[in-house]
Parts: C-alpha cells; sequence; structure tokens
C-alpha cells in the first residue's frame, strides 16, 4: 500500500495541471461601451438606459450598477448567487446587449465580459527592431508581417488557445489631395469621397439561372493601389479628364496609431498568449517558448530583430513547487537527523517517510476531486507541511517506549498506537476546524480561499492515515524485548527536567503572578508598539512608473522624452529587469488620452537572481532621471497582485430627479 501510494502519486503529479490560479468564474458581468465623442449625459441616454432596460427582462440578475461618462458606459450585473443556471443567465445578458436599441454610428459593439481565470493571458511576447526606437511605414510592415507569421505558428500548437495582437495597426491608402489641383479641375472634395465609396464594392448580386444555381457577387474592390489611381474622379464631353493621381498622391500605410507602445525603448508590437482550458499554466508556457525559438532560429536574416518574452505567469507556480520540493527534501533529512538521535534507525526512516506518502496520498486524491496544482493549493501545502510528522513522532516514540518496558514488537505497535489514537484524532480533528472559518468567506476572496481548507484535510488525513495505519506495520517488525536506556543521554536530560519541574511547583503562585505580569505586557505592546498591516510588504515583481511632459506636449514629443527615461533602464536588462514596457497616450474606456503622459510597466528578475531590492531600485532610478529635459513629474511605485479596496464606507443616493440628487449629495458630503 506505501510503494502503491508512492507511485500513484507520481502520475497523479505527472497528470494533475498547474495553474497559475484555480479555476474560478466571478458572479459578475462587466458590459463596456466606447462611444467616443459623447458627453456623460449623451452616453446615459443613448447607450446606458437603452442596456438597462433590456436587463430588466433576464431573470437571476442580483443587482445592476452603471456608470456613464465622457464616451464610455460601464454597466456591472451582478448574478443571484443562489441561482442554479448562472450559465444561463449570462447567455441571456448576452442576448439582451444586442438586442437593445443603440445608436448606428456606434462603431464598436458593446463588450460583454465575465472575468474567469482560464481567459487570463500566461505571457506576452514582444516583437521590436532593436536599431528603430519609432518605426517607419516599412519597417512596421516587416514587423508586422513577422508579427501575423508568430501568430499563426503559436495558433497552431494545441496547448494554445489563442494569441492576440496589439499595437497591430491595419494597413490603408492615404490620399492626399492639393486643394489647388480641385480648384484647377474644378471638382468639389466630397466628390471624390463619393467616388470612392462608389467604385470599392462587394455586393451579392443573385443567381445565374442554370443547372446549378451559381451565385454572382459583384466585386469592384480598389485593393490594389494601382487600381485608386487609375480610379476616374471626373470626365465627360464638357469636363476635363480626373483620375485619383491627378490632384494628389496615394500612398500606402497604415492607420493612425492613437497610442504609442513601447517594449524596452522601441517601439513594437505585442502578441497576449492565452492556454488552452484542459492544458496546465506549465505546459502552455514550454509550447509556447518551443514555438518561439524556432522563430528565432529562422528569423536571423532579419537584422536587429528581437522576440522578447513578457510577464511569465508561470513563475510564481514554479517558485512554489520549488519551494515545496526543497523544503520538503530539508525537511526529510532534518527529520531523518533528529529521529535518529532520539530513536532507533528503524523508527527514524519510517517517520519520516510520512513526508513522501502524505503528498502523494494528498495528490492522488487531489487530482480524483478535479483540483489543480497552483498558488492557491500549493500555499495550503506549504501551511500544513510542518504539521505532518507530527502525529508519527508521538505514535513511534510511544511503540518504542513500550518496546523499553518489555513487550514485544507486534504487542508495543498495537499498545502503542491504541493508547494514543484518540488524541491524535482529536489534535488532527482540532487543527481541522481552525480553517474552517475559510469557508464563511462571501465575494471574490472566498472564491480563491475555498481550495485551502479541502488541501489542508487532504495532508492532515493523509498524515493520520500513514501514522495510524501504516506506520505501526512498519514498527512491529522490530526487535523483541527491553532495551536498557539508562546511559541513553537524554535519559539524563529527562531526569534534569523533572528536578526542574519539581522546584517550580513549589513556587507555583509566584510562578503564576509572573506569567500573567508577562501576559499583560505582551498586550501592551500589541496594542501600543506594533502596526496592523493586512499583508506584509514583501518583495515584488513588477515596478509601475507615472510620468507627463508639460501638458502642450503631443504624444509623439511625450514618446521621445519618454525615450530619455528608457535609455536610463536598458542598461539593466538581462541583470535586475526583464525587460519594460511604455505606453504614450493610452486611452481608458473611452476617456480622452492626455497626450502629454506615458506609463511604465517595468517587469524585475526574481528577488533571488537579483542584486538589489526594489526599494533600492526605486530610489537609485529617481536619482537618474532627475534633470531629464521635458519631464515634469514621475513617480515610481511597486505593482502588487490585487485590486484597491475601495472606501470604508459608501452612501448611494437613488433619485431620478437630477437637482434633487445632487441637493442630496451635496448636503451628505458638507456633513461628513
Amino acid at each position: 500500500i506505501f510503494f502503491g501510494t508512492i507511485f500513484l502519486g507520481y502520475l497523479s503529479y505527472d497528470s494533475i495541471k498547474k495553474e497559475e490560479l484555480p479555476d474560478i468564474t466571478l458572479g459578475w458581468v462587466r458590459v463596456s461601451t466606447v462611444y467616443p465623442g459623447a458627453s456623460p449625459e449623451e452616453v446615459e441616454y443613448f447607450i446606458t438606459r437603452p442596456i438597462e432596460e433590456e436587463l430588466s427582462t433576464v431573470d437571476g440578475i442580483y443587482r445592476v450598477t452603471s456608470s456613464s461618462g465622457a464616451g464610455v458606459s460601464n454597466v456591472i450585473i451582478e448574478i443571484d448567487e443562489f441561482s442554479n443556471e448562472k450559465d444561463m443567465v449570462v447567455t441571456e445578458v448576452q442576448n439582451a446587449v444586442l438586442n437593445a436599441e443603440l445608436p448606428a454610428d456606434l462603431l464598436v459593439k458593446p463588450e460583454v465580459r465575465q472575468f474567469k481565470t482560464a481567459n487570463k493571458a500566461i505571457i506576452d511576447i514582444a516583437l521590436y527592431f532593436d536599431d528603430q526606437e519609432f518605426l517607419t511605414a516599412e519597417k512596421r510592415r516587416e514587423l508586422q508581417g513577422l508579427t501575423y507569421a508568430l501568430e499563426n505558428q503559436l495558433k497552431s500548437r494545441h496547448e494554445i488557445r489563442s494569441a492576440e495582437k496589439s499595437s497591430y495597426l491595419r494597413e490603408e491608402f492615404q490620399i492626399k489631395v492639393n486643394p489647388d489641383r480641385l480648384v484647377q479641375y474644378q471638382v468639389p472634395f466630397n466628390t471624390i469621397a463619393d467616388r470612392i465609396n462608389l467604385s470599392n464594392q462587394r455586393i451579392p448580386s443573385g443567381t445565374l439561372e442554370n443547372k446549378t444555381q451559381t451565385k454572382v457577387t459583384l466585386r469592384a474592390e480598389l485593393d490594389e493601389l494601382k487600381d485608386l489611381e487609375s480610379l476616374v474622379v471626373e470626365g465627360g464631353f464638357s469636363t476635363r479628364l480626373m483620375r485619383l493621381k491627378d490632384p494628389g498622391t496615394i500612398t500606402h500605410g497604415f492607420e493612425k496609431n492613437e497610442t504609442v507602445l513601447k517594449v524596452n525603448g522601441r517601439e513594437a508590437t505585442m502578441i497576449r498568449v492565452v492556454k488552452n482550458a484542459n492544458t496546465g499554466i506549465l505546459e502552455g508556457i514550454q509550447a509556447t517558448k518551443e514555438v518561439v525559438e524556432r522563430f528565432r532560429k529562422a528569423q536571423k536574416g532579419h537584422k536587429n530583430f528581437k522576440v522578447v518574452l513578457l510577464d511569465d505567469e508561470s513563475v510564481d507556480v514554479r517558485d512554489r513547487l520549488s519551494l515545496i520540493s526543497v523544503n520538503g527534501l530539508i525537511g526529510f533529512v532534518l527529520v531523518l537527523l533528529l529521529l535518529f538521535i532520539f530513536l532507533d534507525f528503524r523508527s527514524g526512516v519510517w517517520v519520516a517517510a510520512g513526508l513522501p506518502f502524505t503528498f502523494c496520498f494528498t495528490l492522488m486524491l487531489a487530482y480524483m476531486m478535479g483540483f489543480t496544482i497552483n498558488n492557491i493549493t500549493l500555499a495550503a501545502a506549504i501551511i500544513v507541511m510542518g504539521m505532518l510528522v507530527d502525529d508519527a513522532i508521538v505514535v513511534a516514540e510511544n511503540i518504542n517506549r513500550m518496546k523499553n518496558e518489555g513487550m514485544t514488537a507486534m504487542q508495543a505497535a498495537l499498545e502503542g498506537t491504541k493508547s494514543v489514537f484518540l488524541p491524535i484524532v482529536a489534535s488532527i480533528a482540532t487543527t481541522c476546524i481552525a480553517f474552517l472559518p475559510l469557508f464563511a468567506f462571501n465575494g471574490r476572496f472566498s472564491l480563491m480561499i475555498k481550495f485551502i481548507p479541502p488541501i489542508i484535510f487532504l495532508m492532515l488525513f493523509g498524515s493520520l492515515f500513514e501514522s495510524i495505519f501504516m506506520l505501526p506495520n512498519h514498527l512491529a517488525h522490530g526487535r523483541n524485548g527491553a532495551v536498557e536506556r539508562k546511559n541513553h543521554w537524554f535519559k539524563q536530560l529527562e531526569l534534569q527536567y523533572k528536578r526542574s519541574l519539581d522546584w517550580a511547583l513549589k513556587f507555583r503562585y509566584p510562578l503564576l503572578l509572573l506569567f500573567i505580569g508577562l501576559l499583560f505586557l505582551s498586550g501592551y505592546i500589541f496594542s501600543s508598539k506594533m502596526k496592523f498591516v493586512m499583508f506584509p510588504n514583501q518583495d515584488v515583481k513588477e515596478i509601475r512608473a507615472r510620468a507627463e511632459a508639460h501638458p502642450e506636449s503631443p504624444k509623439l514629443e511625450t514618446a521621445r522624452i519618454a525615450g530619455k527615461v528608457e535609455e536610463l533602464l536598458r542598461p539593466e536588462l538581462g541583470h535586475d529587469v526583464v525587460g519594460f514596457r511604455t505606453e504614450v497616450a493610452k486611452s481608458h474606456w473611452g476617456s480622452v488620452a492626455e497626450e502629454n503622459r506615458f506609463s511604465m510597466r517595468i517587469e524585475l528578475t526574481p528577488r533571488e537572481r537579483r542584486k538589489r531590492s526594489v526599494d533600492e531600485l526605486i530610489n537609485a532610478w529617481k536619482k537618474k532621471v532627475k534633470g531629464i529635459e521635458g519631464l515634469k513629474k514621475i513617480s515610481f511605485s511597486k505593482e502588487r497582485f490585487g485590486s484597491e479596496s475601495g472606501s470604508a464606507v459608501e452612501v448611494a443616493i437613488q433619485e431620478n430627479n437630477d437637482s434633487i440628487r445632487n441637493e442630496i449629495a451635496d448636503f451628505i458630503r458638507v456633513e461628513m
């Protein structure tokens, strides 16, 4: 049974999925709609209100909260937690949003999103030319061709579900018309636009009356430069013939780039990789790296072409797996050495063997129950790892004690285990009870921590099973008869401990008062000297920088100023910094992009491979960026996983009359 469990645990580890987070789905849906140029009142009237009216017909919704801002609408739909068909509710929400009567000039349909950890990107891939701070049209065409090729190669792997491009601009023909030439030809500007629209058509035109009913399509698309240049705009018996190339120039370019994305100081494209739901994160990352490495080798002809992997989500999973492996091995060796000192060789070996048995037992059952290895379940394993041999030590020591009293090995195994059975079960039960309150949490936090108690219960039950049923059998085959321990060093230590207890009992009342005083002293220190922090200030793996240039700076000028900051960080690449990305004039949820602002995400190497701490890096960079011409302000901050806790108290005023609502809000604001 012992070695069978070890073998099945090994097979389970090989088969079980490794993830960054457990597979969870949040109980709310967000509908985001971008309506550029509209005021908050127009967004509320034309976007938010029609969506809310359609949602009112959907059953299974607990609450709908919306906000309308300049050019953007956000609607949060909370699903009733007692609903048995939550997936059906999400589908009905999607249908309701599609049925809403929205403006005809809405360029992009509303985005309906329900957050799922399975849809989270596992890694980002940046592509750029190291000698091009800003891409020319020719270089962008070359880079986007490479990006498209890599995207297709990634999608061909079954481990990868999607590879989404960003900072990837659509190609377009740019027609620049000379107004003087239009006056010369006596042709209004809108005539050119109308002629292009009428001549660029692809329309189904019916079927032929033949046996196969062949479909007919009118195809007159202007998808070649020569077709556009030769397009007749105006001409006849009384007017001069004018082709589109006559009043101006036509060039092959790209759509206007509203946001500048740079990686490691170079304008870049990005690919966001999402793994298949049936694939673990380690397998997904491995498949991605294989494709990227093969792609790198195939593109050696492209000078200064770089492919960089950023935001690898498997790092934390690998670190925790390594932590458990190393700690488990160290713990096994230390337990073995200590048990050799206090117990005999056989007892030490079999007690220490309870560690791998318990892990394999837990892996086997966790795999059967559909769990995955992720940061949460690994954290649970780390929490309880130090308790796994406690019960086995108690059983082994009690069996050895009874052997020394003259019992046979079999008798000692039976009586020694039986006498401590109830205390051990009580110990395991009280430890499990201590983790039961984690099931009582609500909200997003509960979706994460609900995986901690089951793993702890499985590990403690595995430890109990091994110490009660496996360990006694292994020790029952040892030597028989009593063994003299009078000369054992620990026997002398026990006698000394007995003498100290006898002395302490003579002064039990003064000692009791002393410990009561220590209790109050510790309470005073806790209440007055110690700070309360929800989470410890640990070293992080990412630093955010937010900066702004002078208010009148256009985005390209801001990007050049950001380039000066980037040049100071480039020497850190490969040492303390994995990579960094810069976004200039980024619009958030339809808000107006501020062209004089930029932000940077600086990904750090793991702490054990870094010479400097996060605080040391921030202090050093603050000194470096001082005095950069054109840089008005810059701030560095540590990036932490999670979301803001929000306000302690929020007051919601529900009133359809705007004046009354604002009056009440002003009154509350003044009073508070």
